[in-house]
């Protein structure tokens, strides 16, 4: 990879997104297992939406990572912090199913809170999680988030009601 490594950890280099990761983004984001953590209605995203939010991240310089296994230099995910106010930003991760299962969500997590507290100056951090999404709510409350607020039946999956579940970490 020719990219720039923004932040690095002991097994993640976070770097900006970039149009030669296009088919890993599109594989990503149309993964029915992971819209269902992620999206209220499933959707298939095309190559020319997905070039185009690539565009809008760079041109409006968010803070959207790409995530990179070191060891292999493959695709691990995207991780971002999305400014709500001056010191308060909403953190989301998203990770490859190949790439589950292996601690990046929390190694990146820790990263991003470190990254957010010391370099951006953040007071807060907040995440908008689906109640069915237990392995994201236990990650997060790992790291001290706790539930401040609940928007119940944002959706239905499998008969059950889902709530967004809202979480807040003070930094």
């Amino acid at each position: 990879m020719e990219n720039i490594n923004l932040l690095e950890t002991k097994n993640i280099m976070f770097t900006k997104v970039s149009m030669k990761l296009i088919d890993e983004y599109l594989e990503l984001v149309n993964d029915k297992s992971i819209q269902k953590f992620t999206l209220t209605k499933e959707k298939e995203y095309s190559r020319e939406k997905e070039m185009s939010w690539i565009n809008n991240v760079l041109e409006n310089n968010d803070l959207v990572f790409s995530m990179i296994e070191k060891d292999s230099n493959k695709f691990i995910g995207n991780a971002s912090l999305d400014k709500i106010s001056v010191d308060e930003a909403e953190i989301a991760i998203s990770i490859k199913n190949s790439m589950q299962n292996k601690g990046y969500g929390l190694e990146a997590l820790k990263t991003l809170i470190r990254y957010a507290r010391k370099e951006l100056k953040f007071k807060s951090l907040i995440a908008i999680i689906f109640s069915n999404n237990e392995r994201s709510l236990h990650c997060f409350q790992e790291l001290g988030f706790s539930e401040y607020k609940r928007e119940n039946n944002v959706k239905e999956e499998n008969g059950q009601c889902v709530d967004d579940v809202y979480l807040r970490l003070e930094l």
